[in-house]
């Protein structure tokens, strides 16, 4: 390190420090603006960091919105059913009533062969309760996307998908990760897996939120509910211990159903051949509508297949 002087623009400067390899100088001014770089360097990661945590919670007010809107339909939907079904049973019975002195009457005069101009008067009424029925607009902006489910999304790319999604192989890995296509808002469904191979008895089955993204062992996230075929239920990022009586065994060629109820914000895992059931409430503030199915595999040579979805109330 040499300290020198310099000539520029007929003033002297003197070098604090130059560099023997390159015998560049350096002046003053290069220490007294590298604070200030550094400064709003500083300033503008601050300015992002704060600027990004307003970021993350637009987002989780997105959410919220989201499920405040989602159960909004569900009830105005849920009052509109009812309201259909009074009003069917108040026709059906305003039917009734109308037609029950022509029933009398031809029973009345069965004996004069008088049925003719009866049959006549009921068409008559019946024709008029069809014409003066209540016509209802169904609203078609909101579409259920429910159809068959199938195997969409896989975490590492050596797990096969076969079938078009109807069957999911695992890989190399043994930890597999799969979720579902379909996005699951209102009803009740019915989602069968046949399990066609296993060597290893410890399979999960359960939802996750459709905001989450695939990952790793996800079901430490708060957004996992299901339970595994061994001692464990997880929900909230947590796992919870079965009672023995209700452990799900799986065995090759059994048929787990998973049943997603939006109705109610809950889940069944149930084994068609032994019929032992597990059930789950799920909290809409860890896992927000819409869901889609969830499976884990922990073993390379299980294979499952799913069956055709049964839709239990719409």
């Amino acid at each position: 390190m040499t300290f020198s002087t310099s000539t520029e623009a007929g003033r002297k400067k003197t070098e604090i420090i130059s560099c023997e390899g390159c015998s560049h100088g350096f002046y003053s001014k290069h220490f007294t603006n590298q604070p200030d770089l550094s400064s709003d360097d500083l300033k503008n990661s601050l300015d992002w960091q704060t600027e990004k945590q307003s970021f993350y919670q637009a987002i989780e007010q997105i959410n919220r919105w989201e499920v405040q809107s989602i159960l909004k339909i569900h009830q105005r939907t849920n009052g509109l059913r009812q309201q259909l079904s009074e009003l069917i049973k108040t026709r059906t019975e305003e039917t009734k009533n109308r037609l029950q002195p022509l029933t009398q009457e031809t029973n009345a005069d069965c004996a004069y062969d008088m049925q003719p101009n009866i049959i006549s008067q009921s068409s008559v009424i019946v024709k008029s309760i069809h014409q003066n029925a209540p016509v209802h607009n169904v609203p078609t902006g909101f579409i259920r996307d429910v159809t068959n489910e199938c195997f969409a999304q896989v975490f590492h790319n050596n797990e096969q998908i076969d079938e078009k999604g109807c069957i999911v192989q695992g890989g190399s890995d043994s930890y597999v990760e799969v979720l579902g296509k379909n996005k699951y808002v209102l009803g009740v469904y019915r989602v069968p897996l046949y399990i066609q191979n296993s060597m290893d008895t410890r399979l999960f089955f359960g939802i996750n939120s459709k905001s989450t993204f695939l990952q790793s062992i996800s079901c430490r996230a708060p957004s996992t509910y299901g339970s595994s075929s061994n001692t464990r239920s997880f929900s909230n990022g947590k796992y919870n211990r079965i009672c023995k009586e209700n452990i799900i065994n799986i065995r090759v060629n059994d048929v787990i159903s998973l049943i997603i109820d939006c109705e109610y914000f809950k889940i069944s895992i149930i084994n068609e051949c032994t019929e032992i059931e597990q059930e789950l409430a799920v909290d809409t503030k860890y896992c927000a509508l819409p869901w889609h199915l969830q499976v884990i595999l922990l073993d390379n040579n299980t294979r499952i297949r799913i069956l055709p979805t049964e839709i239990i109330a719409e």
